[in-house]
């Protein structure tokens, strides 16, 4: 089932906001020297805004309490998003695919919010997680 609103951690979980972040799949939102982020800038602080009210920019004027519950919230729509079948994805592989094989592949899509994916990947359904919240993680059309 998706998640359907913010939670926080759940019960007895204990995990800083740097613990949670750690997980492989913040890597896909947060990009490395080697990976870029599968979202731009304004879509980054669009997520955090989405699972914790606040832009990812402003997380730090927030106790370590609540920038945990942020991250579980996060992590916890990530995984969704992960687990969840698409056309052009490979489902519980750590990483928000994009829906490109090969960084050249990516001359043929057209971008969707200055960021390219393939529509019905796991990138395109975050996409939609930030434009729509959690009702557009749920199934159905949209």
């Amino acid at each position: 089932m998706p998640p359907t609103q913010n939670t926080g951690r759940d019960e007895g979980d204990y995990r800083s906001h740097h613990d949670f972040y750690k997980e492989p799949l913040f890597t896909s939102i947060f990009g490395t020297s080697t990976t870029p982020s599968v979202l731009t800038q304004a879509q980054l602080q669009d997520f955090f805004i989405k699972v914790g009210g606040v832009p990812q920019h402003d997380l730090h004027k927030l106790t370590p309490y609540d920038r945990a519950n942020i991250a579980a919230n996060a992590l916890r729509v990530l995984t969704y998003i992960d687990s969840t079948a698409h056309a052009f994805s490979t489902p519980n592989n750590d990483r928000i695919d994009t829906g490109f094989k090969t960084p050249s592949a990516r001359n043929s899509s057209t971008p969707n919010n200055g960021q390219m994916h393939l529509w019905n990947s796991e990138a395109s359904m975050l996409v939609r997680f930030i434009e729509q919240g959690y009702p557009g993680l749920q199934p159905g059309p949209r």
